[in-house]
């Protein structure tokens, strides 16, 4: 009998075991699971270590393998980068020869900002990682990547598990004759119903709005004037499309927000005023930079950050009427990226409490709080609606 109880006993604690192993693997499962609310951005890291580059088959879209994510709680120190010097080393596991620098590079984070954990997805030291957005589903981001010693950018796909990622754009995608001073292509956002990619690119001159699907077939070139067009948004339905873009050929550093159709019809500016005389801290069109457009919930508003009135700073316009309202009132801070969240809510980019991090504005009451603490700038906000 006292044999049978023991047996039992111990069935009972390996049952037990069991159970809290399962437990505390839907917990972590839990964690990496995409859900409303969670926050994706690129931040400043320095060097540490080496890091395995691993090869991307050329147009074949196949898969990289990827160290998973981590979380870790706020804040996250940073250490400050030391001087550049340029190493050469050999991957570990590869036969592949890759130039690390030693300095500063923009890597991609994600971000629950309900529970204060972040994980880091990019460990590039060779190349910057730069402005992620989501799929609608939450599952895959797309940036651009490049700079350093990859020369110009393009896009990734990247899998929010880190179980993969493969490059999207290539020059020979667009010509056989790519301009050679370009930057290439970047600033990617995903439709609504996933089906395509908005883009800019400066592969073929100057900076055009294009259009791609994400598994990089049909390849769509959308604005076509000598004008210059970057930062594209899609309304929350997906049936508009918000964009900055140059008032002329000869003003490329002057940028008013514009809206158009997805297939580049019925592009109409409405930012735009004749009277230099209402940017009364510039006097002058050449230096007005009106950019990072972003749609409300219902489609009726567009956020965007303006030095029209001195300093970098968030209005919202009115599409309908053409009403602006400035919502940030400071020349000595940077407001500026807005993303519109939620009715009643904008995330934007500030360098108010020094650094450069990621705040939110709540429309109603007007509070402002800040959501991110890293010793290190961060850009490029992206939140998973």
């Amino acid at each position: 009998m006292q044999k049978w109880w023991s047996f039992i006993l111990r069935i009972s604690a390996l049952l037990l075991c069991m159970q809290i192993v399962l437990i505390a693997g839907a917990s972590l499962l839990g964690r990496l699971q995409p859900r409303e609310g969670w926050l994706t951005f690129m931040s400043l890291t320095p060097p540490n270590g080496e890091h395995q580059f691993l090869q991307v088959e050329r147009h074949g879209l196949e898969w990289a393998q990827q160290n998973f994510p981590t979380w870790a709680e706020f804040p996250i120190n940073l250490p400050s980068a030391p001087a550049a010097s340029v190493t050469t080393i050999t991957s570990s596991g590869t036969t592949t020869t890759v130039t690390m620098l030693d300095q500063p590079t923009w890597n991609i984070f994600v971000m629950d900002a309900d529970r204060r954990l972040s994980a880091r997805l990019t460990w590039n030291q060779n190349a910057h990682s730069r402005f992620p957005a989501w799929s609608p589903d939450g599952r895959y981001l797309v940036y651009h990547e490049g700079g350093l010693t990859m020369s110009d950018y393009d896009l990734f796909v990247r899998r929010l598990d880190g179980r993969g990622y493969y490059q999207l754009t290539y020059d020979d995608l667009f010509t056989d004759q790519p301009d050679q001073n370009h930057l290439g292509n970047a600033m990617a956002a995903w439709s609504p119903d996933g089906q395509r990619i908005g883009f800019h690119s400066d592969v073929i001159g100057n900076w055009s709005l294009f259009m791609i699907n994400p598994d990089g077939t049909d390849l769509t070139q959308v604005t076509f004037d000598n004008g210059e067009e970057i930062f594209w948004d899609w309304s929350w339905d997906g049936s508009q499309i918000a964009f900055s873009k140059t008032i002329s050929d000869d003003l490329t550093s002057t940028w008013f927000v514009h809206v158009m159709n997805p297939d580049g019809t019925d592009i109409t500016p409405i930012t735009y005023f004749d009277d230099p005389q209402l940017s009364p801290s510039t006097g002058s069109y050449a230096q007005i930079q009106e950019t990072h457009p972003s749609w409300s919930p219902d489609g009726t508003r567009i956020v965007f950050s303006s030095n029209r009135e001195g300093g970098t700073n968030l209005y919202i316009i009115e599409v309908s009427t053409g009403e602006i309202t400035r919502l940030t009132d400071d020349i000595l801070i940077l407001d500026y990226n807005p993303i519109w969240i939620s009715e009643h809510e904008i995330l934007f980019i500030s360098d108010r409490a020094g650094l450069s991090q990621v705040f939110l504005l709540e429309l109603t009451s007007g509070d402002i709080r800040q959501l991110t603490y890293f010793e290190s700038v961060i850009e490029g906000p992206a939140w998973l609606r």
